[in-house]
């Protein structure tokens, strides 16, 4: 995974595949990279929310997977997971990731 401003440069010419971070990362990887350079981060708590998604797994399209991730989307706060919390994983940060149901209103 490579996020602009921390690590693009170890991007090589030579990899097929490349994967840009997620929203959340893009905007937390930087300023966590400044913190980190000038100060050393000791432990770290991230909370995303986000609205629930058309690829999210829901009670209409079971998981074998991740059964706690299998409900109502539209009802439902919902815990999942973050590709920021993968890249930040190396022991020190703690995530928390939260689907939260559509509500629409008619204006």
């Amino acid at each position: 995974m490579f996020v602009c401003g921390v690590n693009e440069k170890e991007y090589k010419s030579d990899i097929d595949i490349v994967f840009n971070a997620s929203c959340t990362t893009n905007c937390l990887a930087p300023l966590a990279k400044v913190i980190s350079d000038r100060f050393g981060i000791v432990e770290g708590l991230m909370t995303t929310i986000h609205a629930m998604t058309a690829t999210q797994k829901t009670v209409e399209c079971p998981s074998s997977k991740d059964w706690r991730g299998v409900r109502a989307s539209s009802f439902n706060i919902i815990p999942s997971s973050t590709g920021a919390a993968k890249a930040f994983s190396h022991g020190a940060a703690f995530s928390h990731f939260l689907r939260l149901p559509n509500v629409f209103k008619e204006l």
